[in-house]
């Protein structure tokens, strides 16, 4: 089951999501989407946007602004397999914010993990796979997919 789609304006809309499947499509504004629960579809617009997927295996889409996809947990990107998706990552204007579980994370590139203790991020940009270990025994816990296989730094993420 799914609600039926919501649309922006070309103002600053904020949308607020259900425990089912949304639907949102951001107008010109800067516009704040929270998708909740559901397997939720998220489409920012032209506006430099924040997107919050929120729990479910979602697909974002910032659209032609400098946007933020927002991560509140781990479990809110999904594992291996059964992930995000971003659809439209542009390195240096975007940003993946994993600030609220990762605070003190760094992003290591397509290096493997180093088991060392500490929160890391690491890419193979030939899948489009990001992976986290939050609690760094090197085993990841959370994948976010970047469907366009965008080139990443460590400048595009937030911790």
């Amino acid at each position: 089951m799914a609600t039926l789609p919501q649309y922006g304006t070309d103002k600053a809309d904020t949308f607020t999501g259900s425990d089912i499947a949304d639907t949102f499509y951001g107008g010109q504004g800067a516009d704040v989407m929270y998708g909740g629960n559901g397997s939720d579809r998220l489409y920012g617009g032209s506006g430099g946007d924040v997107l919050v997927g929120g729990n479910g295996h979602d697909l974002l889409t910032g659209g032609s602004g400098n946007d933020t996809f927002v991560y509140n947990t781990a479990a809110e990107a999904g594992r291996p397999g059964s992930s995000d998706v971003i659809t439209d990552f542009k390195s240096g204007d975007d940003h993946i914010d994993l600030a609220a579980f990762m605070a003190g994370g760094q992003f290591i590139g397509a290096a493997a993990f180093t088991a060392s203790g500490g929160r890391e991020v690491s890419y193979d940009q030939s899948t489009g796979v990001l992976t986290g270990d939050v609690n760094g025994d090197g085993t990841a816990d959370f994948a976010i997919e970047l469907a366009n296989h965008a080139a990443l730094t460590a400048a595009d993420f937030i911790f």
